[in-house]
């Protein structure tokens, strides 16, 4: 009550109000959030409600990703900056917003931070890192928030729950032995029949699959854990080949096609971008990589399960968060890469 109370006030005095709301998951922030922006939205204020994924803006009510709603660019540099231009929809409605809710954190005027908007940030400092490609550890680091020169200016406020069995000792959990797999040479088939069991990839449900996933320290770890769950679905299946192309990035690129020939294009495998070769059955589990309608539940990181492959069309039925149990239709999708080791632009469809 007293992050809320000191929230309100701000707003009622209209004075300006940077804070920061630690804790891990059910600490209870997203009910702070909605709380909030109740209040709020209820006495006719402009409040917008962001969060750094479009899983995360999901819980959100009226929720969006924080790169649409204030047009971060994609591939952020020291050179560009968030495009928002004087006289538009979206420029009108930053001058009229009295709050910011930004969840899961990673203007008016030019005299204080934010345009003198008030900011309510909140996250997991213990959640994973920022990505950064061929970065040192101490580059990763100097990217996360409390490493920014605004972290100063925000009050912090930090929330968790205690152990009331140990509290002077918390930091340890003990796992038990029946929830340890013991190395060998088939661990991961056995970490697949530990968390599926013998019926389930046999008959899946969404309710099933849903209350069931595998967190994969590595990028390759899932591709060999996809495989072998594909291969225990009995229905049948169905291979759609994409279609690579490439754009050379110098304008006198003699012969590019010559280069990099389409067979090349087919081997190349970048990160959030699906293989070549995409191989899927009735049934299966699948994760959207991209934000599609994100007022529709469609977005980056919505888990689905295919219920009908057509030639050109993904029919599935999204099994997590609030749109739960709604069929959708996925069409292709064009993923471009900019790779700055490679002198052209990869497209696949």
């Amino acid at each position: 009550m007293s992050i809320y109370r000191t929230i309100v006030g701000s707003i009622e005095h209209k004075k300006q109000v940077l804070m920061f709301v630690y804790g891990h998951g059910g600490t209870g922030k997203t009910f702070l959030w909605s709380m909030i922006l109740s209040y709020f939205r209820s006495i006719g204020k402009v409040v917008l409600d962001v969060a750094a994924s479009g899983i995360a803006s999901l819980l959100l009510p009226s929720g969006t990703n924080a790169h649409s709603r204030f047009k971060i660019p994609i591939d952020l540099t020291n050179k560009k900056s968030c495009d928002i231009k004087k006289r538009t929809i979206l420029g009108d409605l930053m001058c009229h917003t009295s709050l910011i809710v930004w969840d899961e954190a990673p203007m008016k005027c030019k005299e204080k931070p934010f345009g003198g908007l008030s900011v309510l940030l909140g996250g997991d400092l213990r959640q994973t890192l920022p990505v950064v490609p061929k970065s040192t550890r101490s580059e990763t680091i100097a990217l996360t928030l409390p490493k920014s020169y605004l972290w100063r200016l925000f009050q912090r406020w930090f929330g968790w729950i205690p152990d009331t069995d140990d509290p002077d000792n918390t930091s340890w959990v003990q796992i038990p032995d029946s929830l340890l797999i013991p190395p060998g040479p088939n661990v991961l088939q056995d970490l697949i029949q530990f968390v599926y069991g013998d019926s389930i990839l046999i008959n899946p449900t969404a309710k099933d699959l849903s209350e069931r996933t595998i967190v994969c320290p590595t990028n390759e770890v899932p591709d060999k854990i996809n495989n072998m769950i594909l291969e225990t679905i009995t229905a049948s299946g169905v291979v759609y080949n994409n279609t690579d192309s490439m754009q050379p990035n110098g304008k006198h690129t003699a012969d590019p096609e010559g280069l990099y020939p389409t067979d090349y294009l087919n081997e190349l495998i970048f990160p959030g971008i699906p293989p070549h070769v995409l191989h899927l059955k009735q049934g299966a589990p699948i994760m959207l990589l991209r934000n599609m309608n994100q007022k529709e539940g469609l977005c980056n990181g919505t888990r689905l399960i295919v219920s009908q492959l057509i030639p050109t069309i993904i029919e599935a039925t999204i099994m997590t968060g609030t749109y739960i149990r709604r069929r959708v239709y996925i069409p292709r999708i064009k993923f471009i890469h900019m790779p700055s080791d490679l002198p052209f632009s990869f497209s696949r469809k």
